[in-house]
């Protein structure tokens, strides 16, 4: 994920090429399979490079991935579906807030934009549900 303002851009595109939208959450719901696919490989890589590294953390603790912009990524994924079932508005809500822990915790120039984003998101989702 590189982060750039045409993130939002993109989707948005993406949205216009789909002619079932608003209603197609089976294409939202397979990008969010492969988002998942590929957040699991990442961590695994990460975990694998911190043990050859000799940074082996406790069991217990959850480790980050470095390419934490996947998580504002999920986070748009999940409000497109929320748009048409608000069953679903949590889990935009929480992938957003796990992006800002991560943003956080370590940020990076690259999700600037995407962390000023997802605050906002944040608190319309709150507001409006």
């Amino acid at each position: 994920m590189s982060g750039d303002g045409g993130f939002s851009d993109a989707l948005d595109e993406a949205d216009k090429a789909d002619p079932d939208r608003p209603f197609s959450r089976t294409a939202y719901l397979t990008a969010l399979n492969w988002e998942w696919l590929i957040l699991r490989g990442q961590a695994m890589h990460d975990a694998h490079k911190a043990d050859t590294e000799g940074v082996t953390p406790p069991a217990r603790v959850k480790l980050p991935i470095r390419d934490y912009g996947a998580y504002a990524a999920e986070g748009a994924l999940w409000s497109r579906i929320a748009a048409t079932r608000g069953d679903f508005t949590d889990h935009a809500a929480r992938a957003f807030a796990k992006f800002a822990e991560a943003y956080q915790a370590a940020p990076l120039e690259q999700y600037r934009s995407l962390a000023s984003g997802s605050n906002g998101r944040q608190k319309s989702h709150r507001a409006t549900h």
